[in-house]
């Protein structure tokens, strides 16, 4: 007999017990749509780090103060005379709050060098105006998002035009920050848009505002105490040197981060969180196996008659064995494909309401970086600090609670490869294959005159 007229027996069968076989099916999809959507999922949230950080550079690394070191212009210079430092820019930042319309962002004024800004931040180019010139420190170019909210009744902001970003004052009290009213603001006039950039991990300039490094050192009547400085490696095998070397030269003074070592991290965790994702999702694939087997062995019981005449007619048990795998194996395979379409669907739709979620709440946050908190003069529009401009605006001198910016909203887009895919299809066909064995043994055993009994 070809193995052909073998499928086409096996076929018949599953049609005469098409409920059955259905729901076999069903039982089946689970264990693989659950592998599929949650790896993809995980390997989503992994890709959408990486590209953010790739945007930023894999050469760059984040250098912050301990809290009872300051960084000035003598530890610039330190760094830039180590070997496989490309470029240096020291900032200072703060954060406040932009009221547009009925719309507040919380972002991040960062005071750095802006015609060195996008070697650090490859990609970051200015679409409408021109970088705010160096001695202009009432000037700034904004972010993205910032000038084109995309909120309903709020209206864009444009070239010269005064934006007004506010803070509570505060004040300490027995250990504890107080704020006190009325709120303090301060203004700069926009002289440069940037293009969109898109999510960023640690700085997201679409939800910031930059002005010349020279308006945090006027602001704050003081050269020194930089919030942090963003470092570039002149290739991305020389980072690794200039972490050592900055170890090395500065001990436990500074806070090192390069974004080649969080890729590092973060293609670790994921491979954590799959595995163990994956080994919660392979108990449904037991089930699917008891599901198979229980569904062999009754189908075994029910063909006992036919068996009889097949090994009557000159079935060898070798052809009985291969029947019964055969079905076995086509469930698994059914059930893998209806696994893997659900499971793709339902990643799909997960990514979509994170998505949603993560927008809706969408914040501009700012990770501490120095005992000393951020607050707002009392006299004057701006941030607080040591010394500053009479009545005018103060810019903190101090290392600001704002060494990077971030935003929690997500452009989740699930990864689900062709290797996924046929892995777990490869993984249900033989799941079902070896469900089958032992129904199919046990069929192939059936004497022919025992089996006709039954007739």
């Amino acid at each position: 007999m070809r193995q052909t007229d073998l499928f086409r027996i096996i076929l018949n069968y599953m049609n005469h017990k098409r409920v059955r076989t259905v729901m076999t099916i069903i039982g089946i999809t689970l264990g693989p749509a659950a592998i599929v959507a949650l790896l993809g999922l995980v390997g989503g949230f992994g890709a959408s780090i990486t590209s953010d950080l790739s945007n930023i550079g894999v050469t760059t690394m984040y250098i912050t103060a301990a809290p009872n070191y300051t960084m000035n212009i003598q530890t610039v210079d330190k760094i830039e005379n180590l070997k496989g430092v490309k470029t240096v820019l020291p900032y200072y930042s703060d954060s406040g709050k932009l009221t547009q319309g009925t719309k507040n962002t919380t972002v991040t004024i960062y005071a750095i060098d802006l015609n060195e800004i996008s070697s650090i931040l490859p990609g970051l180019t200015i679409q409408n105006g021109s970088i705010v010139s160096p001695s202009f420190y009432s000037g700034a170019d904004i972010g993205y998002s910032l000038a084109y909210p995309n909120t309903t009744g709020v209206r864009n902001l444009s070239i010269n035009q005064v934006i007004t970003i506010s803070g509570s004052p505060s004040f300490s009290f027995g250990g504890k920050s107080i704020s006190s009213t009325p709120s303090k603001t301060y203004s700069f006039l926009v002289k440069g848009i940037y293009k969109n950039f898109g999510q960023g991990l640690f700085i997201n300039p679409d939800t910031s505002v930059f002005i010349p490094l020279s308006g945090g050192i006027l602001l704050t009547n003081d050269t020194g105490k930089y919030s942090g400085i963003l470092v570039s490696a002149t290739n991305a095998s020389a980072v690794t040197g200039v972490s050592s070397e900055l170890s090395a030269e500065f001990g436990k003074n500074l806070n090192v981060i390069t974004v080649s070592s969080i890729l590092s991290e973060i293609t670790s965790i994921e491979s954590s969180i799959s595995f163990i994702l994956l080994a919660v999702a392979s108990i449904s694939l037991v089930v699917a196996f008891i599901s198979i087997m229980t569904t062999m062995y009754t189908s075994v019981t029910e063909r006992t008659t036919e068996i009889g005449i097949l090994k009557a007619l000159g079935f060898t048990p070798n052809k009985v064995i291969l029947m019964f795998l055969y079905e076995s194996l086509l469930i698994g395979f059914v059930g893998g494909v209806f696994g893997v379409i659900i499971g793709t669907g339902g990643s799909y739709i997960a990514a979509g309401a994170i998505n949603h979620l993560s927008s809706s709440s969408s914040v501009s946050s700012a990770p501490t970086t120095s005992s000393t908190a951020p607050s707002f003069s009392k006299g004057g529009a701006g941030f607080k600090g040591g010394a500053g401009f009479s009545g005018g605006s103060r810019f903190s001198g101090a290392p600001s609670s704002g060494a990077f910016s971030s935003s929690s909203s997500l452009n989740l887009k699930p990864v689900i490869s062709i290797q996924l895919i046929l892995e777990v299809l490869l993984l249900t066909s033989i799941l079902g294959l070896i469900a089958g064995l032992l129904p199919a043994w046990k069929a192939s055993r059936l004497a022919p005159a025992e089996a006709l009994r039954s007739l």
